[in-house]
């Protein structure tokens, strides 16, 4: 059993396997309330037409909402969640773990305990990033299909991602964004904390709040990066979004960035923002809180086991 002092700074008696058990649990319960949100901001971010003027097929947050469950269903809404929990789940499995070993290690050799959680979340990010990234262009095409789907299943969509090499398309936009994004998300999650935890300690909404100031501040810093990720994501996915409006073709990310700024506007890179403020500000807001959650529940079982 080991000593880890997780994302609020206290020490409990739980062990590396626990950490990936509390990790994995917590990427299942926040991909499951967030999915509908994630599957609205990815329409809106792959719409090369203006949202706010009713050029394209969604003109908003809500009436992106309402026209997906009208045409295709409530449940389309949860569409791709299977490969999205593989995502989150997987995920979430890697990065705690990682991110309680990074901090460790750096601890004693860095002195500011904001850049410690930086520096080991953004290594985290990278190793579960780059372990997981297939699965997030598996739920990208799931989701981004329309009421005729493309794909006929997740082997078929894994199996045609194969045959033409695109598993890992926008790995680099992806790596860019999400390395300073979970960095940030574990950096000012702990620095929230902290100054909460001075007012109100052990207080159960600490983790609440920090993990929504988190979110927030995290996801707006990187968000155009997401963007261009998610638009080469579905290059040669053309077919099956065609009754969504025009679609453009991109060489690499620095191509659709002065493709996207030249023919839609700098506002083109913010597409999608709103649900992915609400979708980010409250899934680091569960994120955190089931994490120690769970975590403290780890440290007085295996506590009272002990003695």
């Amino acid at each position: 059993m080991t000593c880890v002092a997780s994302v609020n700074e206290r020490a409990r008696n739980v062990s590396t396997s626990n950490t990936v058990v509390a990790g994995a649990a917590t990427g299942f319960i926040t991909r499951f309330a967030v999915t509908p949100l994630d599957v609205i901001k990815i329409r809106m971010q792959l719409q090369a037409e203006p949202i706010a003027h009713g050029g394209g097929k969604y003109r908003g947050t809500w009436h992106c909402f309402q026209t997906v469950v009208f045409e295709e269903g409530a449940t389309a809404l949860w569409r791709g969640h299977i490969a999205q929990q593989l995502l989150s789940v997987s995920y979430s499995a890697i990065q705690f773990p990682l991110f309680e070993y990074f901090r460790a290690q750096l601890a004693h050799r860095i002195a500011s305990p904001t850049e410690v959680d930086f520096v080991a979340g953004g290594a985290a990010a990278l190793g579960a990033t780059l372990v997981t990234h297939p699965f997030d262009t598996v739920r990208t095409r799931m989701a981004s299909q329309g009421r005729v789907p493309h794909y006929h299943g997740y082997v078929h969509a894994i199996r045609h991602l194969i045959k033409t090499r695109t598993l890992y398309a926008g790995l680099g936009p992806n790596v860019l964004a999400v390395v300073p994004y979970i960095g940030t998300a574990f950096a000012s999650y702990g620095w929230f904390h902290r100054m909460l935890e001075d007012s109100q300690p052990r207080h159960l909404l600490n983790s609440l709040i920090a993990g929504w100031g988190a979110g927030v501040l995290s996801k707006g810093i990187v968000y155009p990066l997401d963007v261009i990720k998610k638009r080469l994501q579905v290059q040669g996915f053309e077919e099956a979004r065609r009754h969504f409006g025009t679609t453009n073709r991109y060489a690499n990310a620095v191509h659709a960035l002065t493709q996207i700024l030249k023919i839609e506007g700098m506002a083109a890179l913010y597409k999608g923002f709103q649900p992915t403020i609400l979708k980010s500000a409250f899934s680091t807001m569960i994120t955190f809180f089931c994490y120690d959650l769970i975590l403290d529940a780890y440290d007085k079982h295996n506590t009272q086991q002990s003695t």
